[in-house]
């Protein structure tokens, strides 16, 4: 049951936009976007500014204050292949990651990297048919996500039918009995 585009973690490690642009009120010519801010990224710079040209994006303009579908342009950059096609914030950090043999460049990844929230999952780990399953109308990361003493009130006041109640009753024991463990060693915290 668990993700598959996080493998269950719930996480998965992406560039973070706010780290690469930390200072909404800088300019795209005055070094809004911080890993293209040095003498090693040149071509960077001359890239985004004919592409901002071509769009009529004005690179004066505080990041900030830029248009959105301005913004999702320089971070997406353009669709497809070629000669003349800007590559995009993301285009370039993906790049970048087929260069990971070499050390300096694993340390800039590092720098933007942030492990956030899957975006499959919304971080609840399990992958929608999983999530889809509910038991008195609650997900099992919302179970999860509650302290013991709730869960076991909950389990305890299950409206369950016949049916129901016959075939969950061994695992509704059993669960039951470990959760009111964890209350009885003084862990209803958790």
């Amino acid at each position: 049951g668990a993700c598959p585009a996080c493998n269950g973690f719930g996480r998965m490690a992406d560039i973070d936009l706010g780290r690469v642009i930390p200072d909404g009120r800088k300019t795209l010519r005055g070094g809004a976007i911080k890993p293209w801010s040095t003498e090693s990224t040149t071509d960077e710079r001359r890239d985004l500014a004919a592409f901002c040209d071509r769009r009529g994006i004005d690179l004066d303009t505080p990041w900030q204050d830029l248009p959105d579908a301005d913004q999702q342009a320089v971070i997406a950059g353009e669709k497809g292949k070629g000669a003349g096609k800007f590559y995009g914030v993301r285009g370039w950090f993906a790049w970048l990651e087929t260069k990971t043999y070499k050390m300096h460049v694993r340390v800039l990844l590092a720098r933007y990297r942030a492990y956030l929230p899957c975006k499959s999952c919304g971080g609840q780990r399990l992958r929608p048919e999983a999530l889809a399953w509910k038991l008195a109308g609650r997900s099992l990361p919302q179970w999860l996500a509650l302290p013991v003493e709730l869960v076991d009130a909950g389990l305890r006041t299950l409206p369950l039918s016949d049916t129901e109640a016959l075939a969950l009753a061994q695992p509704l024991r059993d669960l039951q009995r470990r959760v009111s463990f964890l209350g009885e060693v003084g862990l209803p915290y958790l």
